[in-house]
């Protein structure tokens, strides 16, 4: 069967209709996904049929990400940029028979942090107190947007025993925890535990960052007074 007349030419440029990221790029039930950045497309003029669109995000000081997208779909995602990186984006349309379009370029845009989820809980710390009782103590991240601030409805512990656990590895502790400071008798044994607390909504989505730490907890019985161990470099920042 012969080639259409058009095999051999190139689409029009497609047209961006939209860059989103934070909030306006995710659903309402979307959970605590990272924030996406989305790239919009229409075909361009012309009347050769695209197949699919190829679309690249070049992040300032980083290598380009290209992703492929069908015709039906023309919709870009990319997920793993960070909030406030500034990008570059270019867009081709391609035929069925491989033949691309001209670029087409949009240059300053700025990746949005989510606003629809909790703050951050940045800086967990912990103190020993007498009798057994454990003090943890945390603040919300300072970069935190006020409309992130007012979403908190309460924090999320989790913990487990040993060290370099990351937030997904830890079990739960307390499902659901007051603002700060936090005293508890849970019963966990001496030596090096993983503790974790992030903020929840009032729908239950987490904050994007977990705070996440390493202590020695002594609950001997002639103190039974947790210590930070401070000698672990890991204790003095988020893992």
């Amino acid at each position: 069967m012969p080639s259409p007349p058009w095999a051999a030419r190139a689409p029009g440029a497609p047209v961006i209709v939209a860059v989103q990221s934070g909030s306006a790029s995710v659903a309402i039930d979307s959970g605590s996904a990272p924030t996406p950045l989305l790239v919009r497309l229409r075909p361009g003029p012309g009347f050769v049929p695209v197949h699919h669109y190829v679309v690249t995000a070049t992040p300032a000081g980083g290598a380009p990400i290209e992703v492929t997208v069908p015709a039906a779909s023309a919709r870009a995602q990319f997920n793993d940029i960070a909030a406030g990186t500034e990008v570059a984006i270019t867009a081709v349309a391609v035929n069925a028979y491989g033949v691309e379009s001209d670029p087409v370029d949009q240059s300053g845009v700025i990746v949005q942090v989510r606003d629809d989820l909790p703050a951050n809980a940045v800086n967990l710390r912990y103190t020993g107190l007498v009798g057994g009782v454990r003090r943890f103590t945390w603040d919300a991240d300072p970069a935190s947007t006020a409309a992130q601030l007012n979403r908190i409805s309460q924090f999320v512990m989790r913990s487990r025993p040993g060290s370099g656990w990351s937030w997904a590895d830890l079990r739960p502790m307390r499902l659901l925890v007051g603002y700060p400071p936090f005293d508890t008798v849970e019963p966990l044994t001496a030596g090096p535990h993983t503790i974790g607390i992030a903020a929840a909504d009032i729908y239950g989505r987490l904050s994007l960052v977990p705070a996440v730490v390493d202590v020695t907890l002594d609950t001997s019985a002639e103190s039974r007074v947790g210590k930070l161990d401070l000698s672990n470099p890991a204790n003095s920042a988020w893992i």
